[in-house]
């Protein structure tokens, strides 16, 4: 997942697979797109998205994985990430918000799991452009985001925004 930035979505997500998984220890969160630069959809940094996980969930390995200009580096660079923590794409089981979001997964026969972020029983239906536009526009994060990282996501979001400008 990108979580440009997490919110309840995302979390749904990984209470999902560290309940299925029985701890957080036997589970991995790979953040996409570490390497993106800057852009309005892109305003969180790597390190940005890793601090807003690591609040939430502070004993959980987080990984970047970079953007590659083809899908076959991008699989090579995924499965190399993982045999150096011990598994292999055999191994794991890749978390979802529907389909879509998954669908390359699903269809190279990967084991996956959908978490559905449009029915709003599993998880709440809310999406990263929904968080950005609240941001934007000054409004409430309630239903959002978890309201621990309210302050977090906001401040973050500003200085980035301020950054974007000075582009």
């Amino acid at each position: 997942m990108r979580a440009c930035p997490m919110h309840l979505g995302h979390q749904a997500i990984v209470n999902a697979m560290v309940r299925d998984a029985g701890d957080m220890e036997h589970c991995l969160l790979f953040l996409g797109s570490s390497n993106r630069p800057l852009s309005f959809k892109y305003l969180f940094s790597f390190r940005e998205r890793h601090e807003i996980a690591r609040t939430l969930f502070p004993k959980l390995r987080i990984l970047g994985i970079p953007d590659f200009p083809n899908d076959e580096d991008w699989l090579f660079n995924l499965n190399n990430e993982l045999e150096h923590l011990g598994t292999s794409l055999a191994n794991v089981t890749f978390y979802g918000g529907c389909h879509e979001d998954i669908a390359w997964f699903i269809d190279r026969g990967f084991a996956t799991k959908i978490i559905n972020r449009f029915s709003g029983a599993e998880s709440p239906i809310v999406s990263a452009t929904q968080v950005r536009d609240a941001l934007l526009e000054g409004r409430s994060l309630d239903g959002l985001v978890d309201t621990c990282i309210h302050a977090q996501v906001r401040t973050l979001f500003s200085d980035a925004l301020s950054r974007l400008k000075q582009s």
